[in-house]
């Protein structure tokens, strides 16, 4: 299911990524607030080995991942 889940997620070939960042704070309360990638609120774990260590119990890594519907409009 996971993988089905990042199929549906695909970028239209040849289009690349694109990420957005929000606040973590605001998703937990059902809320889609954008901020800059480097805002305390949005950089979580990621290149943070301290936070990527303190995420880790009996070898699972806790995500606590939240997700949300994000349509982007072509122009």
């Amino acid at each position: 299911m996971a993988e089905a889940t990042l199929g549906a997620t695909f970028s239209a070939v040849g289009a690349g990524m694109q990420s957005i960042y929000v606040d973590r704070e605001a998703l937990n309360k059902g809320l889609v607030v954008r901020t800059d990638n480097d805002a305390p609120a949005s950089s979580a774990y990621d290149n943070d080995q301290e936070n990527t260590t303190a995420m880790l119990e009996n070898g699972w890594f806790l995500t606590g991942d939240i997700g949300f519907l994000h349509v982007a409009l072509l122009a």
